[in-house]
């Protein structure tokens, strides 16, 4: 999914309308205690955004729920997505599909899987074997998005991870990930939290601006494509 900036710097999923490219709206608003797959006029290809008209954890069914994009629009508290052990696949009915995780400019933090249960985050839409690329956003300077579940790939189709955000911005990822396509940091700062945050295979590539951090005694073991100025 592209991104689109406005004259104030916020960051929203783009869209088109009439011809137009502007900001995209989710059409479908997750409520306090319901199962995202419960939700009234939930389908797998619903866009899902959580405000602050709902509190708590964002909770899943057993199984796969599908989505084609997850947005955190909430600016009073930050959120969880509680997979309880199961899985969460994004994207669209495309032949290589593109889904993936927004956090709004002006939203609080967003936490996706609880260790201990943190569950599968993937792409390639609502079929399986269905290669995929994933995104995560970030458009906040002062909130933080983090992956605990682990990124993987969508049974035999592969999943490549694309990150970006504001300059300043942060994605943390914190499973051990076995996707296989390859990561892009675009802009902003990825923490690995994990030795094996980049998935198993494929290049990693580092843009211009953007930058890498290490938590705690981690080391990548992965060779890094800068292309311009990247930080390490």
């Amino acid at each position: 999914w592209a991104t689109y900036r406005t004259s104030a710097g916020a960051m929203f999923w783009a869209g088109v309308t009439s011809g137009v490219v502007g900001a995209f709206s989710s059409d479908l608003s997750y409520v306090t205690g319901s199962p995202i797959s419960s939700l009234v006029g939930y389908s797998a290809a619903s866009h899902l955004e959580v405000t602050d008209s709902s509190t708590g954890n964002v909770s899943v069914a057993a199984g796969t729920t599908n989505l084609s994009t997850l947005t955190m629009g909430d600016h009073c508290f930050d959120r969880v997505v509680d997979l309880a052990g199961q899985t969460l696949r994004l994207g669209s009915t495309d032949s290589t599909s593109v889904g993936g995780v927004l956090l709004a400019s002006d939203a609080k933090s967003l936490t996706i899987g609880v260790v201990g249960s943190a569950g599968v985050l993937t792409s390639g839409g609502p079929n399986n074997n269905t290669a995929g690329q994933l995104y995560l956003t970030n458009g906040s300077n002062s909130s933080t998005l983090t992956v605990n579940s682990v990124i993987a790939n969508n049974g035999t189709g592969a999943v490549s991870l694309f990150i970006n955000g504001n300059a300043g911005s942060k994605v943390a990822l914190a499973g051990t990930n076995t996707y296989t396509g390859g990561t892009t940091i675009a802009s902003g700062a990825v923490e690995m939290k994990s030795a094996g945050a980049f998935g198993t295979t494929g290049t990693v590539t580092l843009m211009e601006g953007a930058a890498i951090q290490l938590g705690g005694g981690i080391a990548v073991a992965r060779t890094l494509t800068a292309a311009g100025h990247g930080v390490a």
